[in-house]
């Protein structure tokens, strides 16, 4: 599913950064700004309902999951 998404996502110009597993998920995203982060339920390690809460905990990564369109 990863390749698949990548490749369309490539396609359309975006940079793209992915992690493997959702620890690696939860490393990056506290090292490094993304508009947008794409998690699978499936994931080694944390799955991606598990990062979603540990985002949800930090402050920093919780205000990127909120922020609305204006």
């Amino acid at each position: 599913n990863r390749e698949i998404i990548a490749e369309y996502l490539e396609d359309e110009d975006c940079e793209l950064v992915e992690a493997a597993s959702g620890e690696e998920a939860l490393g990056l995203l506290g090292s490094e700004h993304f508009d947008a982060v794409l998690l699978d339920r499936m994931m080694p390690g944390l799955d991606g309902t598990e990062v979603l809460q540990q985002m949800k905990k930090d402050r920093r990564l919780a205000e990127m999951n909120s922020k609305k369109k204006k």
